[in-house]
């Protein structure tokens, strides 16, 4: 048994460790075909996240990372407490480890006013352990020096990172059961309902259904137009991820015209175009700030129950014979002449 007590905690303290959890859906089908714009080829599995990164989300790495508030790295905007549509406070007099917070109703909305530069730096927190100690300036991206686009890469071995554009893409629109593209990333080639809000920025479609947040539908904190809480705008991809039609844009790896990073996917103040597959026309600077800018991760494919099984039975099955080895080996008699 102290293999399985040792396996046990040795989990529980990794658990411990991680300041921020991220769920997400398996993108397999590896080796798909692009579809007719040239995007969305992906020819290996992997995971991306489900939601958005949400404001609680990125509190937790603020508090982490910045715990002076000095905000050394930029990684916070001011607009995101002043502009009612946004939802992250500062507190200078707050103890250390704790001057970021979420507005109320504003938790679970996606973060805006992000930078590539600021989601690279999330993506390397969390490739890192997402610990208070997990380095933000290598991991995912070597993030020391760098200035613009033109020496970006995402370094080998990246366990989390910013989507690139096939990847995204994929996620969005691609349908492995039938090995063709949705034009909306709602698994639907008809123009997805706009939805509402509730007093609390909860998206009037729920998880399901041919819907999404844009066209200045979502009224609520005395605002038109606002982010809406993720995963309430209507149904997902056709693997299971949502909003990425609405809510806000998202970052990419792309590099356009040498200089700029690439968006997809439209936001709450977009008319319906912006969503479909065949439009792309989002590039910024990575130090651009909008409050419609924000971002989601990709990491590599959990393995499978059966897998963590079968690693465990291998593990214990291999304790087991050690033992009774160790038993055999105490217990057998001398080989030679008893006296």
């Amino acid at each position: 048994m102290r293999f399985i007590i040792v396996f046990l905690l040795s989990a529980s303290v990794a658990l411990s460790q991680q300041l921020v959890s991220i769920e997400t859906a398996a993108i397999g089908d590896a080796d798909n075909a692009p579809d007719t714009t040239g995007y969305g080829a992906v020819n290996y599995e992997f995971n991306i996240g489900k939601y958005e990164v949400f404001n609680s989300q990125y509190v937790t790495f603020l508090n982490a990372v910045d715990q002076g508030g000095t905000n050394s790295y930029n990684l916070y905007a001011a607009a995101q407490a002043t502009n009612l549509r946004y939802g992250i406070n500062y507190d200078s007099g707050a103890a250390g480890g704790g001057k970021y917070s979420s507005k109320p109703d504003f938790a679970n909305k996606p973060v805006g006013f992000v930078s590539w530069f600021d989601a690279a730096r999330f993506a390397n927190w969390v490739n890192n352990g997402a610990t208070v100690s997990a380095s933000t300036e290598t991991g995912a991206y070597t993030m020391t020096g760098l200035t613009s686009v033109a020496s970006y890469t995402r370094n080998p071995g990246a366990t989390w990172w910013i989507t690139d554009e096939d990847e995204w893409y994929k996620a969005a629109y691609y349908d492995g059961g039938t090995a063709d593209y949705w034009l909306y990333p709602t698994a639907s080639n008809n123009v997805p309902g706009t939805i509402t809000a509730n007093a609390s920025g909860d998206g009037s479609a729920g998880n399901t259904g041919n819907f999404a947040n844009y066209g200045n539908g979502a009224i609520w904190n005395g605002k038109s137009g606002m982010v809406t809480t993720v995963g309430t705008n209507g149904g997902p991809s056709a693997y299971g991820v949502y909003d990425m039609g609405g809510n806000v844009y998202e970052w990419n790896e792309s590099v356009i015209n040498t200089t700029n990073l690439g968006a997809r996917g439209g936001a709450f103040n977009d008319i319906q175009a912006r969503l479909q597959s065949v439009t792309r026309e989002n590039d910024q600077l990575p130090t651009t700030e909008y409050g419609s800018f924000g971002f989601r991760l990709a990491t590599v494919p959990e393995p499978s129950s059966c897998a963590l099984l079968s690693i465990f039975s291998i593990g214990l099955a291999g304790c087991l014979i050690r033992r009774r080895k160790a038993a055999k080996s105490f217990h057998s008699p001398p080989s030679g002449p008893q006296k």
